[in-house]
């Protein structure tokens, strides 16, 4: 039964590592999923308490994930409905795959602020931090779910 647990589990850590990039597939919460099911191999494997840990980690990382294009966004010069656009356009984005989660948040941030700034230097420079904090938080999950492999390897393996 061990190695139907540790089988599965590794295939959860791997599958929730791509789900990081591929937004169809629930990145962080498969990964911890993963270290769920090595919770229950026998010996000393995972522990509740680290159980708790990280899915707080996943929590607030996912939380990050929605909030910090508003933040770079005003960071970087926008408006409140260039935060509210970025938003928006991150989840219109969903629907398209990769490459409509990279595209929509810029594109919608930048139409709004073209709308309501009239200035196509800060509406761009707006827009260009939606994209970054795209780029952060892609990096951000790519971390933890490497990092919840590593737990695994060494708690369990």
């Amino acid at each position: 039964m061990d190695i139907l647990l540790i089988t599965l589990g590794l295939v959860c850590l791997v599958l929730g590592l791509i789900g990081c990039v591929v937004p169809v597939i629930p990145g962080l919460f498969l990964s911890w999923i993963g270290l769920l099911t090595l919770f229950f191999v026998d010996g000393d494997t995972i522990d509740t308490r680290m159980l708790v840990y990280t899915i707080l980690l996943v929590l607030v990382t996912t939380f990050f994930e929605f909030a910090l294009p508003a933040k770079v966004t005003k960071r970087m010069g926008g408006s409140k409905y260039g935060q509210y656009a970025s938003i928006v356009g991150l989840v219109i984005g969903l629907f398209f795959g990769f490459v409509g989660i990279l595209i929509f948040p810029f594109v919608c941030t930048l139409i709004v602020e073209m709308v309501v700034s009239k200035d196509s230097r800060r509406a761009f420079r707006a827009a260009l931090g939606s994209f970054i904090a795209f780029v952060i938080s892609t990096v951000a999950k790519v971390a933890v779910a490497i990092y919840f492999i590593y737990l695994s390897i060494t708690h369990v393996i």
